[in-house]
């Protein structure tokens, strides 16, 4: 799997002095349908319960959830939404479950 910063991610994380990154699994709570997506935030993993699989890139170390299932090329970028700043993860499966019960 190879790893790539878009280039405000990389500007990002130089300047912030970002050393980790943690990439969980969410997953939404519909009446039938669920989703499975990423979320990226900033440090190590604080849930112990659940497994990682640990990579260094330009000098971040990056835990992904084995929950997900990555593509062989994971992109992270940097953005700014009104006045909130998002890290978003690209490169992985998004899992779509559907149930009548």
């Amino acid at each position: 799997m190879e790893i790539f910063f878009t280039p405000e991610m990389l500007a990002y994380t130089q300047k912030n002095n970002i050393t980790e990154l943690t990439v969980n699994d969410v997953t939404t709570k519909g009446s039938c349908c669920k989703i499975t997506v990423s979320n990226v935030t900033l440090g190590s993993p604080t849930k112990k319960n659940r497994a990682y699989t640990l990579i260094e890139a330009y000098g971040v170390r990056i835990h992904l959830s084995t929950k997900l299932n990555y593509e062989d090329k994971v992109t992270f970028s940097y953005g700014k939404l009104l006045f909130k700043e998002m890290i978003e993860c690209h490169g992985y499966e998004i899992n779509r479950s559907a149930s009548l019960f």
